[in-house]
């Protein structure tokens, strides 16, 4: 073989790679060592260049002249095998397969094959389905159900009659259902919970139909980076998320299958964020406006005659837009200043806020963009005064008048620096304002450390409260002690813009009282003075029941990882309350340790919302030996349970609600699936707590029933785990935690006395 241009590959070199096996005899091994060493080094190099790289040596080669040189004394008669990577077989990408061809269907598809996957497209007409990307190809849906093993549905639900033929072929695929309606509440249940029961075989995940045509073509970016996702099965939402992450997309799992409504009413919402704060808007301006067309207007036409109708362009929305512009932002910082006279009266931070000052607090950012707004709006109808035909002809009039009589104005040195105060006041308010807008901006405060970004909403904030409240007062004046402000006897409408801003700024300066300050701040840092008290009871050796640390009616949110809780004595009051948001659930999965020595009934978990207490309970009945699962009404009893005391036990249950089925995992072991309710959601305000039973909403504890142990590794999710996951929870090795309540992220409140601890380990 030639290896003079090796330097130089071929053109089918170059096209289909160097030739993997060079077998040659020793004698020719060592001529070809030392003549062509140089050669073979260059070719080595073009071949890296040219991205062949090595597949397999079976044996190791000398790439130097002098080692060759070595092989004229010994050399082994071995052939040397060069196989570069590029000649070996790629692994062949995962099919998809997408029913529909329209534009969402054609965009996606766009994306999957520029991603690296292949794609068929089920259609009715594959042959006159119009213009597809290149490299996909196109069958029936018989043909291209079969092919892939992920499916995405991107057809409506009118057209989705036709599926129920494909069951066969459908069982065990991913359906990946895209669909949304034209209107919310179109229909009784969620497409993709429609979709679940017309092809009970198959595992459907809910997603991308917040993403629009658009973005699929243009990528990923800002607002649209993110991908909602909800479904029964945890495989197929794993399989789901890898394919949206490979998109370029992050994605957010909202749950089981019954959170797909909420997800096809999210593209349907109208400025769900502003709905409240633009009501607000209105509110204020259309009351305010007519306030003042019957002060200034209709008053000057009834008892001077005058027809200024003119002023309802400009004059009376220069006055309404900065009046409800100072409403508004008085608004974003009243809540806060409500919030802490709420801590301040319950003695801690992490108890729930009532639900309307919860609204409140959220919409607090859209209620500052429109009052900025309207500031704007201020500031640009004000440029425009001195050009305004009125003032002019004031401005005239008054000057004529002047020479006419011959009389010139004194100046006024209180009467400048009330100007100018008022002018600087307005535009030193302004101005933070614009900040308090810019910084709001996620790209801005993206970029801006906590501590930064509140030093900027909360400090500068308060502080442009103060300037464009101060620029108000000075705009009044002394005009309150004048009678003829008071037209009707009614006040003027600055008077009223004062009202909230001051009520925000005295409660404020109450708050920084030091009598105050002090007590609001040991609220705020109780969590951290808890952590180290329970970090020092940790360090302690020895434990006893009366020298341990135990947080009475204390909420917490920590990690517990390697903790428990222990429940040392028989008592009606000792509990810990599992917070969550949620108030409605149509599927759960709930999992915990415990280890007790009781002899007697006891609960393990309890879940009670208003209208009934047993709204999800797991409960041992130690008469008849059964562990009872309680939903709401209906009940389930499992037995045979090897519920041995003083052993760590895992107990895992799961219910969903369209089938009505529950089951038991004790100790990862499956029990048989049981009906208990069907079609009824757990839905209402939720209180969950373990160490007593509920016989009332948050209360009737029987000292009897009570658990008495230690209890670890609590969560809860809204969707039914998977075998899969629940053997993993069993054997605690990399398992998914709880959406609902998470033990590595718990939001608890401790009541009487119950005790954390390392969690107890058996050493070897």
């Amino acid at each position: 073989m030639d290896l003079s241009a090796a330097g130089k590959p071929t053109e089918r070199q170059a096209h289909v790679g160097p030739r993997c096996h060079f077998g040659l005899s020793p004698a020719g091994q060592v001529t070809w060592a030392k003549t062509r060493s140089t050669a073979l080094t260059q070719y080595l190099v073009e071949c890296f260049v040219h991205r062949r790289y090595l597949h397999s040596l079976c044996q190791s080669v000398a790439l130097s002249a002098d080692r060759l040189s070595s092989m004229s004394t010994e050399v082994k008669p071995e052939s040397v095998s060069l196989c570069p990577l590029g000649t070996a077989a790629a692994p062949e990408q995962e099919l998809l397969c997408i029913f529909g061809t329209g534009d969402f269907g054609r965009s996606l598809g766009q994306r999957l094959l520029q991603s690296g996957y292949r794609l068929v497209y089920g259609s009715r007409r594959p042959h006159s389905c119009g213009p597809l990307p290149q490299g996909a190809q196109v069958m029936s849906h018989v043909a291209a159900a079969q092919s892939a093993s992920v499916i995405l549905l991107c057809i409506h639900r009118e057209h989705y009659g036709f599926l129920d033929k494909l069951a066969p072929q459908l069982e065990g695929k991913v359906l990946v259902d895209v669909s949304n309606n034209l209107k919310m509440n179109l229909y009784p249940e969620a497409n993709a919970e429609y979709l679940q029961r017309l092809i009970p075989g198959a595992h459907v995940v809910k997603a991308f139909n917040t993403l629009s045509a658009w973005a699929l073509q243009n990528g990923p970016s800002d607002a649209n980076r993110q991908v909602y996702l909800c479904g029964n099965s945890a495989e197929a939402k794993q399989a789901v998320t890898e394919m949206a992450t490979k998109l370029g997309f992050s994605v957010l799992d909202r749950g089981s299958l019954s959170a797909a409504r909420e997800l096809e009413d999210f593209p349907l919402q109208l400025f769900p964020e502003w709905r409240l704060p633009l009501r607000l808007a209105v509110g204020f301006i259309v009351p305010l406006y007519l306030y003042l067309l019957i002060r200034d207007i209709v008053y000057s036409y009834v008892n001077q005659g005058k027809d200024i109708s003119f002023r309802l362009m400009v004059s009376l929305p220069n006055t309404v837009f900065p009046i409800v512009s100072l409403i508004m932002l008085a608004l974003c910082y009243l809540p806060g200043v409500i919030a802490a006279f709420f801590q301040l009266y319950r003695g801690t931070k992490y108890k729930r806020f009532p639900d309307w000052l919860d609204r409140w607090m959220l919409c607090r950012k859209q209620l500052g963009l429109l009052a900025l707004g309207l500031a704007s709006l201020h500031v640009l109808y004000s440029f425009i005064i001195p050009i305004r035909y009125y003032v002019r002809f004031r401005i005239s009039k008054n000057t004529i008048s002047q020479i006419k009589e011959n009389r010139t104005s004194e100046f006024e040195t209180t009467v400048a620096w009330w100007s100018d105060s008022f002018y600087a006041m307005g535009m030193l308010g302004y101005g933070l304002f614009v900040v308090l807008g810019i910084t709001s901006l996620p790209s801005v405060s993206n970029a801006l450390s906590w501590k930064e970004f509140s030093f900027i909403q909360s400090k500068l904030g308060y502080l442009t409260l103060f300037f464009c409240t101060f620029h108000t007062y000075l705009y009044g004046w002394n005009k309150f002690l004048r009678p003829d402000y008071y037209k009707w006897y009614t006040p003027p409408a600055y008077m009223l813009s004062l009202v909230v801003p001051s009520v925000v700024l005295v409660l404020k300066l109450l708050l920084l009282l030091p009598c105050v300050d002090r007590r609001l701040t040991r609220i705020h840092e109780v969590t951290a003075a808890a952590a180290d008290a329970d970090s020092m009871c940790r360090k302690s050796s020895r434990y006893t029941v009366d020298n341990k640390k135990t947080f009475s009616s204390l909420s917490l949110f920590s990690d517990l990882s390697g903790s428990m809780f222990t429940f040392p004595l028989q008592t009606n009051r000792a509990h810990v309350r599992l917070n969550t948001s949620r108030d409605d659930f149509g599927a759960l999965t709930v999992c915990h340790r415990s280890f007790t020595d009781l002899k007697r009934d006891h609960i393990l978990f309890s879940l009670a919302i208003p209208s009934n207490a047993n709204g999800f309970l797991i409960f041992w009945d130690d008469t008849n030996k059964e562990m009872e699962i309680h939903i709401k009404e209906k009940k389930a009893e499992y037995y045979g349970l090897d519920y041995k005391p003083n052993m760590w036990h895992s107990v895992c249950t799961t219910w969903n609600s369209e089938s009505g089925l529950v089951q038991l995992w004790f100790d990862g072991k499956p029990s048989i699936r049981k009906l208990v309710t069907v079609g009824s959601h757990i839905s209402g305000r939720m209180i969950i707590m373990i160490g007593q039973e509920q016989d009332s909403h948050g209360g009737g504890f029987d000292i009897k029933q009570s658990f008495v142990g230690m209890m670890s590794d609590v969560h809860m999710w809204d969707y039914v785990l998977s075998p899969c996951e629940i053997q993993r929870y069993t054997d605690d090795i990399n398992y998914t935690p709880g959406n609902v309540l998470n033990w590595r992220a718990l939001e608890f409140q401790i009541f009487d006395n119950v005790v954390i601890e390392d969690k107890l380990m058996t050493c070897h």
